[in-house]
């Protein structure tokens, strides 16, 4: 028999004869006692054998060597701190002693009793001081004249912006809108100098920067992914951009703290500057890439999708949270989004791109209300599709040679009687759906087409409807679009 001893763990070797031996290691007295034995691993009697794979990962942790101090280290690293065993966090003790201050005790909360927190507070006063050091360079005009982009495919040459010109006036915040590629986010990177023209002008106060590099146009462009270093502490990724004009001799590392604890203060992340991105919530990820966008006292901001990544009840808290900073910066700013609620809610301006040409642009509130096709109107808003045929445009007087016509929910006024002073149609309802805010229903024409209309659900509680219920709803001419089916097509 032999002994082979690694660290603390005793393996026992034995020949086939001789069979297991009862001992073991004590670790006060250094010395070997055949009394008693612990879980022995037996290998056969080569010294060649003592290799990686018989210290394997199960005969360490069956000894209890290694399992403690791994649960010890994983509990340590994932908070993303050391922290000394006397200073750790003791969980509360409940119920507390009986001769505890109430004032002392924690409130402990199952984790669905949670509160909910918001992710920024949007009324929260902004400090002067702050906005006055990071919007010092004051607001830009932007135009693009006659801008194109051509792509080279393995089908040959593709042309995904053509020949479009738009202007963005000082301090207004434009939304470019559109389905998946229509050309808004290579409009938004040809501006901030990440892609050349093809053709076309960019200008900047009526500075020519079509030809100057993305480093040289003072552009501060948010990421879809936000792409920050997951390497870098939240606040190093805020100076990131700072730390290249420190090495050009134009700012100091004084400067660039103060510059970062200003911008930390405003996205209201001050306590979060020594945490890395993967310890963040989506929330805190995008204002720390907002922040960083704006490190650099940028004279323009562009955002690709802002909030795209996060939950409804975030997107919604943050987009009034980051209209209220962009005015109070007073910087032009201008934001890609699929998301027609989030344009008609943020923007100043609103453009409306499809297959690479805008098709219409102007006040949010304009657009909705007269779009200027049947394109724009279904992707604003959600528009029932009738036959140009049917009973109820028929009897509108609405006349058309397209076989379709649009027309949205809340443009469809109800009545309870026939009114013989209006060109009514009498339908059924057949669905009443509760939206909350607004009711949803659906009715049927006698010939069979059925359509969907908006109430708002206080007008619906003084006269309710109900399924099978006759009434009779108005289709107003003007408030019309008709389409072939090819011009919705993306």
């Amino acid at each position: 028999m032999a002994l082979a001893l690694a660290g603390r763990v005793l393996f026992v070797t034995s020949s086939p004869a001789a069979g297991l031996c009862p001992c073991s290691f004590s670790n006060e007295t250094s010395q070997l006692s055949t009394t008693e034995c612990i879980r022995p691993v037996t290998i056969p009697l080569r010294a060649s054998h003592w290799t990686s794979r018989n210290a394997s990962r199960r005969s360490v942790e069956c000894n209890g060597i290694f399992s403690d101090l791994k649960g010890s280290l994983l509990s340590r690293f994932k908070s993303g701190k050391r922290e000394d065993a006397g200073t750790r966090k003791q969980p509360p003790v409940w119920p507390p002693p009986e001769d505890a201050d109430e004032s002392d005790q924690e409130d402990v909360l199952d984790a669905d009793e949670t509160p909910y927190v918001p992710e920024v507070n949007k009324d929260a006063e902004l400090d002067e001081s702050v906005l006055k050091e990071i919007a010092s360079k004051g607001a830009t005009e932007v135009r693009v004249v006659d801008v194109e982009k051509t792509f080279l495919t393995s089908q040959g040459e593709k042309k995904v912006v053509k020949g479009v010109s738009l202007r963005v006036e000082a301090g207004q915040l434009v939304a470019l809108v559109g389905p998946s590629g229509s050309g808004k986010t290579t409009l938004l990177r040809m501006i901030a100098g990440l892609e050349p023209t093809s053709a076309g002008k960019v200008y900047f106060n009526d500075e020519d920067l079509t030809d100057v590099r993305v480093q040289d146009r003072d552009v501060g462009f948010m990421f879809q992914s936000y792409a920050l270093f997951k390497h870098m502490t939240v606040a190093g990724n805020v100076a990131y951009g700072l730390n290249t004009s420190k090495r050009k001799g134009i700012v100091t590392s004084e400067q660039i703290r103060k510059r970062v604890d200003d911008l930390l203060s405003l996205v209201q992340l001050s306590d979060y500057g020594e945490r890395y991105p993967p310890q963040l919530s989506g929330g805190q990820r995008q204002r720390v890439a907002l922040a960083r966008a704006l490190a650099t006292e940028p004279r323009l901001l562009l955002l690709d999708e802002p909030f795209g990544a996060l939950d409804i009840v975030v997107r919604q808290e943050l987009r009034t949270w980051v209209k209220k900073l962009q005015k109070a910066l007073n910087i032009t700013t201008i934001f890609v989004t699929h998301d027609q609620d989030e344009a008609l809610e943020m923007a100043d301006y609103m453009v409306v791109f499809h297959r690479g040409r805008i098709l219409q642009e102007g006040p949010p509130f304009e657009v909705y209300e007269s779009p200027n096709s049947a394109f724009v109107m279904n992707f604003i808003s959600d528009p029932n599709v009738l036959p140009a045929t049917c009973l109820a445009v028929r009897r509108s007087g609405f006349r058309t040679t397209k076989p379709y016509v649009l027309v949205r929910p809340d443009d469809v006024p109800i009545f309870y009687e026939e009114r013989l002073d209006l060109p009514t149609t009498p339908a059924t309802v057949m669905e009443v759906n509760n939206m909350g805010p607004e009711v949803l229903c659906e009715i049927k024409y006698d010939d069979d087409v059925t359509l969907e209309f908006n109430r708002q659900r206080y007008d619906f509680e003084e006269q309710p409807l109900e399924i099978g219920q006759r009434v009779h709803l108005q289709l107003k001419p003007l408030l019309l679009k008709a389409f072939h089916p090819e011009d919705l097509k993306a």
